[in-house]
């Protein structure tokens, strides 16, 4: 998905796992966002043809940075926003690419610990076949590899809800006080995961651009 703006700041949006821009919460949000004057792109990740391709997160990775090599030079800034596992992604490139400009991440996922329901079930099924199944071997590699936040040197907003079903707030929290770069912490009233609901998306729209206007 491209949207066009006369802003000169692009917003990459990320989904999570086994999204897509079709998403609710990541069309909405582009929607809005793109009301306020700001070009956006928001890409899909994931393969419908490859199941593993859900927590590939190396590869979600290498495409966040190859649509971030594709506008680099034709934008003043580049932010990527990332929601669940789309917060990890963008954090890893985030750190790792020096053309990206500002993070925000979403009821982003961090770490193993506080996952909840269906979300720990993938996360044991990682460790389960790490010594015999190769993309479960190179996914958690990678993990570990970029755990650290140390990297990540520029202005992040971080955006989470104490009634997220299925990742706990304190996942988010942890990621805030590890940072050692411009920050911010903002927590919304009863929002849920998915952020499936308009008033959620107008909240976090508003968050963001009270943001955006302060970089």
């Amino acid at each position: 998905m491209i949207l066009k703006g006369k802003n000169d700041t692009l917003l990459i949006i990320i989904h999570g796992y086994k999204g897509s821009n079709e998403d609710y919460a990541i069309k909405q949000l582009s929607l809005e966002l793109n009301k306020k004057g700001y070009p956006i792109l928001a890409p899909n990740l994931i393969s419908n043809k490859n199941k593993e391709s859900e927590t590939n997160i190396q590869n979600q990775v290498e495409k966040v940075n190859i649509s971030i090599d594709q506008f680099k030079g034709k934008f003043k800034k580049i932010i990527l926003v990332g929601g669940s596992l789309g917060g990890l992604v963008s954090k890893i490139a985030a750190a790792n690419n020096s053309s990206v400009d500002g993070l925000v991440t979403l009821n982003g996922f961090f770490y193993f610990s506080g996952l909840k329901r269906n979300d720990l079930k993938v996360a044991l099924k990682l460790f389960l076949t790490f010594p015999f199944n190769k993309d479960s071997r190179k996914t958690l590699l990678f993990y570990y590899k970029n755990l650290s936040h140390k990297k990540v040197k520029i202005p992040t907003l971080v955006i989470s809800s104490k009634s997220d079903e299925r990742i706990s707030y304190n996942q988010s929290e942890r990621f805030y006080k590890s940072l050692n770069s411009q920050k911010k912490l903002v927590f919304i009233k009863n929002m849920d995961h998915g952020i499936t609901k308009k008033e959620y998306i107008i909240k976090v729209t508003e968050e963001i651009i009270s943001w955006l206007r302060k970089l």
